[in-house]
């Protein structure tokens, strides 16, 4: 019900925004301009649904698409906390232009001022356009390396070093020098194991394949292998059936509520994302019935799940030593970011969970890609590197 009522509240955000961008618009635009500019603006959100509705072989036409739609996603994102600046500002001068009047004079609003309204529209338009070069560079072409280190208590033979990413989220504007950079990292650091935290793609592997998004991870050989779990977009199709035999064939193993127990060094579980249980028509599994056994309760136990909602606490009091999450993307923009930390626990980050008999850590990243459109304000896509002793 909570999430329900927050869904609710922000469609009546978005729906009094777009009220207020369209009376912007239609005051900055000139009239014999405005009805071509209102057909433009009402069918902006139909570049979305480019992606899946042209043929596969249409990469260019779905490229243009995708970049009309990023924008377009990337404007909304940041005119709703404008907005309602924007709104309290017309509040505040409402409250003025009643003292004036108690006083007897006629209030002045300069900004209202039909001169200025072509210099008020190319400002908006030059600070958007500062804002989406900004946040675009941050997002496409830089991230931070987090490196966390925990004590499990089972006194591993030698430190266990790992290496995590999730939500990379390829689609048509994905470059692939990012992943050359991700590989490059994960190579640098040297890990036992490399593990992934699901949402691999937007896109059909056509197109991931067309472009090379992936091409780099080839050079991971890693001596515990790659594994895998599934996330939300895992669900949709036509990724459901052909995205995760893409990454088979690039040496990545998918744990689908299944646990893996690696040369008597360590255990992964990876846990079945709900979306995707939904939609083959299973149950996910307790995390009880995954839990390693016999002389294996004695090797560190990774567990990887996704939504950092569904069980990071439930997992290290069934004895997980780490678990592993992504999905929040820290909320990506501002001011979602903020927002994030109003319905996740741990939206970003670690924690520690447990008590004197058992203490296990959990890490929610911000994941490596970005999802929708290709920009970050207030967040960094990242890598996680954890040091098991």
């Amino acid at each position: 019900m909570p999430s329900m009522l927050l869904l609710c509240l922000v469609l009546l955000l978005f729906a009094l925004m777009f009220g207020r961008w369209w009376h912007l618009l239609s005051e900055w635009v000139p009239p014999r301009l405005r009805t071509a500019a209102g057909l433009c603006f009402a069918l902006l959100p139909l570049a979305m649904l480019g992606n899946f509705l042209l043929p596969q072989d249409q990469v260019v036409l779905r490229t243009v698409l995708a970049a009309v739609a990023a924008l377009w996603m990337f404007g909304c994102s940041l005119f709703l906390p404008v907005w309602i600046l924007w709104e309290l500002s017309r509040i505040v001068k409402r409250v003025a232009a009643w003292r004036e009047r108690r006083k007897g004079r006629l209030p002045v609003n300069v900004w209202r001022n039909p001169d200025l309204r072509y210099g008020r529209a190319a400002l908006a338009l030059l600070v958007f356009a500062g804002l989406a070069a900004f946040a675009y560079v941050e997002c496409d072409w830089s991230h931070e390396v987090r490196e966390y280190e925990f004590h499990t208590g089972k006194n591993p033979e030698r430190p266990l070093r790992i290496a995590f990413f999730s939500d990379l989220h390829f689609d048509a504007l994905y470059h692939p020098g990012r992943t050359e950079r991700l590989v490059e990292e994960i190579e640098a650091f040297g890990p036992d194991v490399v593990l992934f935290g699901g949402d691999l793609a937007d896109v059909d592997s056509a197109l991931v394949s067309a472009r090379g998004l992936g091409d780099a991870f080839a050079r991971l050989r890693p001596p515990l292998g790659i594994w895998a779990t599934t996330g939300n977009h895992e669900a949709y199709l036509p990724r459901r059936e052909l995205m995760p035999a893409w990454a088979e064939k690039r040496g990545w193993t998918w744990l689908r509520d299944s646990t893996a127990c690696l040369e008597g060094k360590l255990c992964v579980t990876g846990r079945l994302d709900p979306n995707v249980a939904a939609v083959e028509g299973l149950a996910r599994a307790g995390i009880e019935g995954l839990r390693p056994a016999g002389a294996d309760t004695l090797l560190p136990w990774i567990v990887l799940d996704h939504q950092p909602q569904l069980g990071q606490r439930e997992a290290v009091e069934a004895g997980a030593d780490l678990v592993l999450s992504g999905h929040t993307h820290d909320g990506q923009t501002f001011p979602w970011n903020l927002v994030v930390r109003l319905i996740y626990e741990n939206p970003h980050g670690a924690l520690v969970h447990g008590d004197g008999k058992h203490r296990g850590m959990a890490v929610t990243s911000s994941g490596f890609g970005r999802w929708g459109f290709p920009f970050r304000l207030g967040t960094s896509p990242e890598i996680v590197f954890v040091t098991l002793r």
